[in-house]
């Protein structure tokens, strides 16, 4: 199908004017699409899901407005949705961009119950600890100088990131800062040696004031990606509960979420060495090394970059997740507390929304396709079938 073609049949949809038989043709162009990555290329995750927005938002209305559920419960092999306004789609001029994962049924269930939510704690903030015990909050820093202490000078930028600078070459005395990123924020900093890391939700990063010795280590919880400046004679290294991740310089990204079985180091650029317990590999871009702490083994996959780094993108993004999956990722993108009553679920969802998606959208859309509910109580999301 061409880009007129797929354009007029939107246009259909749009105005009502679309039949069985131009709907089918939209549909069978969802299943050939993963076959024709031209229309990808060159387009930003943005850009994707504003248009699969109007494509679902479009076709799904006229589905029902033409009354042909009992057709879309036959073709249980796809899902689309997306929340990104769809009126920017012809100002794109983009092609269509198809995430599927099996769906179930639709069915009317239970709406959800929704008190005043925001995205964000009022009380929490990035936080950065000093050697000393100092704590510093970052959104409420000032931008210019944090600390000045002995050899070493913490900056906050006008981009408002966090930057060291040494006063020499090698500093007498090194200390190791803290920076905690809470539920709901991402945070970036620049590291004394010029590597560029960002952090994700209630993450934690703890590194040396300067990098003096043999190799630069870090120390990460949570999910961070890496843009680590060059240095043959200094190898970089993070170290997490799972994994010790060795690099050169390369870009990478780590997640290792004391609440998830696996952690999952990603490579984007060069080269790095994972180590776990007695085994290490060596990645090649577009590779993701995932492994368990209670098991020896490194598993090696082939991974969508693009899907590993839609955090960094402000896109909350899941795969043929569980919904206990779901959650955790949500109550640290909404910093929420979940609990569960009766029995949990065991359906797989997949989506993708923008993370300025409100959490009554977002839920809304998995009791739409599931077997599942939702109330909200203040910060609390509970969770039953």
């Amino acid at each position: 199908m061409d880009q007129k073609r797929l354009t007029e049949l939107i246009n259909k949809v749009q105005e009502g004017r679309a039949n069985e038989e131009e709907i089918l043709a939209l549909e069978d162009f969802y299943g050939q699409f993963e076959q024709r990555p031209g229309y990808m290329k060159h387009l930003d995750t943005p850009q994707k899901i504003a248009y699969e927005e109007l494509m679902y938002d479009r076709i799904h209305s006229e589905i029902q407005h033409v009354q042909k559920v009992k057709h879309l419960k036959r073709r249980k092999e796809k899902i689309i949705k997306f929340t990104v306004a769809a009126s920017i789609l012809f100002l794109l001029g983009v092609a269509l961009y198809i995430y599927r994962v099996p769906r179930p049924a639709i069915k009317q269930l239970d709406t959800v119950v929704s008190l005043p939510m925001e995205t964000e704690s009022d009380k929490d903030r990035p936080v950065l600890t000093l050697a000393n015990g100092q704590k510093i909050s970052l959104d409420d820093a000032e931008i210019g100088v944090l600390s000045s202490d002995g050899d070493v000078i913490i900056r906050k930028t006008d981009d408002g990131l966090i930057s060291y600078e040494t006063k020499k070459n090698n500093p007498n005395h090194v200390e190791y800062n803290l920076m905690e990123i809470p539920r709901g924020q991402t945070y970036q900093i620049i590291l004394p040696d010029g590597t560029k890391v960002w952090l994700n939700a209630v993450s934690s990063l703890r590194y040396p004031s300067a990098f003096t010795g043999k190799n630069r280590p870090v120390q990460l919880i949570g999910e961070g990606y890496f843009e680590v400046a060059e240095n043959k004679q200094q190898p970089f290294v993070v170290k997490t509960a799972s994994q010790t991740i060795e690099v050169l310089g390369t870009h990478f990204n780590v997640s290792s979420y004391s609440d998830e079985k696996l952690t999952k180091t990603t490579l984007f650029e060069g080269r790095v060495k994972v180590l776990h317990q007695d085994k290490s590999v060596i990645l090649k871009p577009g590779q993701q090394a995932a492994t368990m702490p209670q098991r020896a083994a490194i598993n090696i996959i082939p991974v969508d970059l693009e899907n590993v780094l839609a955090w960094r993108k402000g896109v909350i993004l899941f795969e043929n997740a569980d919904i206990q999956s779901i959650m955790r990722h949500l109550s640290r993108k909404y910093d929420i507390d979940v609990e569960y009553r009766g029995e949990i679920p065991n359906q797989k969802f997949g989506g993708a929304f923008q993370q300025s998606a409100s959490l009554k959208e977002l839920l809304g859309y998995l009791e739409s396709y599931g077997d599942v509910r939702f109330e909200i109580q203040g910060r609390r999301v509970i969770v039953m079938k």
